[in-house]
């Protein structure tokens, strides 16, 4: 696919660094000189590229992982998306977890972009919802550690939690019954 790009840095278009690379370096864009974070700090990072995706595709941003590693500096709003319908420059909220300043130079690759294609979904309201093997793995919990600690663990009432181990052990006897073991 090709994705129109217009490039307002002085730096090359990003590139995949090798072959089976998902994500394009994105590079700090900043002509007045570097930036610093702070630690807990964060910032918007100009790029200096629009982008024009064609409809049914997004780019992420997300983190570059040695960035992460070793500095302490990710992208906040992780994975950032960009929809087909954004004209404005792509920027990159940047943040600081580490324990000291950070500087950003121009032309330091701060980001990934993955261009990737999605689905609009058609949303229908019901009242309950398919179940699935994972019942299972609830009915295994609610036995090991009794109905009153797995609703704290889950975060429900106890007659939540007890509709759910019902719910649950209807399930797995209906998988036994399925599969004939005994």
């Amino acid at each position: 696919m090709q994705l129109k790009v217009i490039n307002r840095s002085h730096h090359p278009l990003p590139q995949y660094e090798t072959a089976q690379s998902a994500g394009l370096d994105l590079k700090a864009f900043l002509p007045e000189g570097p930036m610093t974070l702070q630690p807990l700090q964060r910032g918007m990072v100009k790029t200096g590229l629009f982008i024009e995706l064609p409809v049914g595709f997004e780019a992420q941003i997300r983190p570059r992982s040695g960035l992460a590693l070793k500095k302490g500096v990710t992208v906040l709003n992780s994975p950032g998306t960009i929809d087909a319908d954004y004209r404005g420059e792509i920027c990159v909220l940047l943040i600081n977890f580490s324990q000291e300043p950070f500087v950003i130079n121009d032309g330091e690759r701060i980001a990934q972009m993955v261009v990737a294609r999605h689905e609009q979904a058609d949303l229908v309201e019901v009242s309950e919802l398919s179940d699935t093997d994972r019942e299972i793995l609830e009915l295994r919990h609610f036995e090991e550690l009794g109905n009153a600690e797995c609703a704290a663990v889950l975060g429900i009432e106890q007659k939540a939690a007890s509709i759910r181990y019902v719910r649950a052990l209807k399930r797995f006897q209906e998988l036994v019954l399925k599969a004939d073991i005994f």
